[in-house]
């Protein structure tokens, strides 16, 4: 766990979420005492929507934080395998 100042996240604000997101946890104080606590946003940490989803088991829940996702995007299959499984489970009827 890290303490740290407003003035340096302030001063080092891409640094300092770099390392949560690596799952460090940031303390913040101000004037010496604590005030936040910047912790990464764990699988267990899910909106409710998706909490009842996993636990009635139509989804399951990331192991670990997911990258975010990019409008425009595009997936890399060159052999076809995501288009396969696609297709597959809408041939399943799911």
């Amino acid at each position: 766990m890290r303490v740290i100042g407003i003035a340096d996240l302030k001063a080092n604000l891409s640094k300092q979420l770099a390392a949560v997101k690596a799952g460090e946890e940031i303390v913040v104080t101000e004037r010496g005492g604590p005030i936040a606590r910047i912790v990464p946003i764990s699988a267990v940490e899910l909106p409710d929507r998706v909490r009842r989803l996993a636990q009635q088991g139509l989804v399951k829940a990331p192991s670990e934080p997911l990258e975010p996702w990019e409008p425009g995007a595009r997936v890399q299959d060159p052999e076809g395998h995501l288009l396969r499984a696609v297709l597959d489970e809408r041939d399943a009827g799911r």
